[in-house]
Parts: structure tokens; C-alpha cells; sequence
């Protein structure tokens, strides 16, 4: 089972938490949701918190959701511009 880390979601109720290893309350805003996980960000378990990652691309330290996070927003939203030169090369296959 995959485990993920904390993040905001948008709902059909409007927004929550996921992956806080329980039931987060539905918040009527984002900002009222990303205020709860901030006052409630030291009861998540360690192992599930954000981590701070440096970029792929850029090398600009950020805060990672997990193994599948390694480029910061600014480079995946520019990844189709980037030069090969500057593209992070991924490894073929589906191996680590």
C-alpha cells in the first residue's frame, strides 16, 4: 500500500488534509486547511511529513511529498521548455 504524504485536497465539500493518517476535518477554503496543517503538522508521524529536497533540475532547495516529488513546482510546470542539456535524465525501465 503507498503511503502519502500530507497535502491539501480538494473535495466536493471543499477542502481537507490527506494523508494524516486520520480523518481531517472539511475546510470551506484552502487557506483554512493549510492553517490546520500547520497547527496540527507535529502530531503526523515523522516518516510522513514533507521533506525539504533539493530540485532535480535546478537544485533549489523545497518541500518534497515524497519519493515521486523531486522537481520543485517551478521546474515540472517548465519541464516541456527545458533544453535537453538541462532536462533531467530519468533512468529507463522500472527499476530504482
Amino acid at each position: 500500500m503507498t503511503q502519502h504524504r500530507p497535502h491539501i485536497v480538494s473535495t466536493s465539500a471543499g477542502f481537507s488534509v490527506a494523508g494524516v493518517g486520520g480523518k481531517a476535518p472539511k475546510f470551506d477554503s484552502r487557506k483554512k486547511a493549510e492553517a490546520w496543517l500547520e497547527g496540527h503538522f507535529e502530531t503526523i508521524p515523522e516518516k510522513k511529513r514533507p521533506q525539504s529536497r533539493s530540485c532535480m533540475c535546478c537544485r533549489k532547495p523545497f518541500l518534497s511529498l515524497g519519493f515521486h516529488n523531486r522537481l520543485c513546482d517551478r521546474c515540472r510546470g517548465a519541464g516541456g521548455a527545458l533544453r535537453d542539456e538541462v532536462r533531467p535524465q530519468l533512468p529507463k525501465g522500472r527499476g530504482r
